[in-house]
């Protein structure tokens, strides 16, 4: 080991000698070599030799890309670029490509889409089954009046399951049976939707 002082507290303290071959100005704590600039720790022809094309890791450079959506000449380094299948010049134009290309059935968490009518008997289904929940979400216990509404009525098993088609079958009194209904506040019907709370595998 060598003997070093370091160039900015005079603290003596031992390190390797390859180290000062490495690094000339050597500091004994990352709060002193916080205080030099990279020329002074290495050197100034040494920080030169570092730097671009002259630095063992240069990659060549950014590489000059286009914008997905709008075609504007955009430069990204080469691991973004290789790594990318698609290239933003902004905030905008990613809103603009997710709208035309990750929405509807090209969303990955897309599941058939919203129905939009549960059959002639929902109405009076989804408040029975608040009455026989008394009006209390299932899983936290919220009433309705904390919901700030009425509560929702969840499908335990989903509606769209069920094959239902308006004038065509009757299915949709299988799906809207009330033990298959269950009441939950805003929050947690969320959560039930995405399988993020165990209501549904309680339940069925």
């Amino acid at each position: 080991m060598v003997a070093v002082v370091c160039p900015v507290c005079g603290r003596t303290f031992h390190v390797k000698p390859y180290r000062m071959e490495r690094t000339p100005a050597l500091c004994c704590s990352k709060q002193c070599s916080g205080v030099l600039s990279v020329s002074q720790r290495f050197g100034a022809a040494q920080h030169r030799e570092r730097r671009g094309s002259l630095n063992p890791n240069w990659q060549g450079g950014k590489i000059a890309v286009v914008c997905a959506v709008c075609g504007k000449a955009l430069h990204r380094t080469p691991y973004k670029a290789a790594h990318s299948a698609y290239h933003f010049c902004g905030m905008a134009c990613v809103g603009t490509w997710k709208a035309q290309h990750q929405s509807g059935a090209n969303h990955v968490a897309y599941r058939g889409g919203h129905v939009e009518y549960y059959g002639p008997n929902w109405g009076i289904q989804k408040r029975a089954a608040r009455k026989r929940d008394g009006y209390k979400c299932c899983h936290c216990g919220k009433t309705q009046k904390k919901n700030g509404r009425a509560l929702d009525v969840h499908h335990i098993k989903p509606f769209r399951t069920f094959g239902y088609t308006p004038d065509q079958n009757d299915y949709y009194l299988i799906a809207n049976d009330l033990p298959n209904l269950i009441s939950l506040c805003r929050n947690c019907h969320k959560l039930a939707e995405y399988g993020s709370i165990p209501i549904q595998p309680r339940l069925l």
